[in-house]
């Protein structure tokens, strides 16, 4: 990962920082995946959801590890649903490169 970040005032606001290095906020995720805030934290308490990392009191997930829950949870919806593939429309399209 290459954290080097350009010094001009408009590139460094918090969204292209964020975006510089790969994470997304918990709002922004909460956001795309059409929770609340408040889910993702009872996650992160009972330790289900994607991994997450905390600077300061602020929350962020990393773009890696986003893709990987994803392709977890989705081998495991194909194991409860015996192996076939299941097309559910709760939630967002996730594309992971």
């Amino acid at each position: 990962m290459d954290l080097r970040l350009p010094l001009e005032p408009d590139t460094l606001k918090p969204e292209h920082v964020r975006n510089s290095i790969g994470v997304v906020s918990d709002t922004e995720l909460a956001g795309a995946l059409g929770v609340s805030t408040t889910t993702l934290a009872i996650w992160r308490s009972k330790k289900l959801g994607p991994p997450y990392i905390k600077l300061g009191k602020n929350v962020f997930y990393t773009y890696n590890d986003l893709c990987a829950w994803v392709d977890d949870e989705a081998k495991v919806r194909r194991i409860h649903s015996g192996g076939r593939e299941q097309q559910t429309s709760d939630g967002p399209e996730v594309i992971c490169r």
